[in-house]
């Protein structure tokens, strides 16, 4: 699933977010879902992540998903502190995960559970 936030104008697109289903085990993770949001530095703190996300929810809840996985990282605080704010909590932390420009980075792992409040 993956939804786009549009301002009107030559800006055009200012945000998306999209879901996809999680590593499948034998259809045991079919619920679960890892998430990704990008909103524009000039749009954000504006709503339009949690905007995003309360649609993305609402969607998601209805294709079976129950749970969201989001990996961060962890240099990204701003990211970490939207997640946290959209009721995320840190379950661990993926270090070395990533490689940039020759320094490994860690990520930080989050899990939000989904309910029928989301629809």
């Amino acid at each position: 699933m993956f939804l786009v936030a549009e301002v009107p104008g030559p800006d055009g697109v200012v945000g998306m977010q999209s879901i996809e289903p999680y590593v499948e085990l034998g259809g045991q993770t079919a619920h679960v879902a890892a998430i990704s949001t990008f909103v524009a530095a000039e749009y954000r703190r504006r709503g339009i992540g949690r905007k995003l996300l309360n649609e993305l929810c609402r969607r998601a809840l209805g294709h079976g998903t129950r749970k969201l996985l989001a990996t961060i990282r962890a240099d990204n605080l701003d990211a970490q502190r939207f997640y946290k704010h959209s009721g995320f909590r840190v379950v661990g932390t993926l270090r070395s995960q990533l490689m940039d420009r020759g320094t490994y980075i860690d990520q930080v792992l989050a899990e939000r559970l989904l309910s029928d409040s989301d629809a």
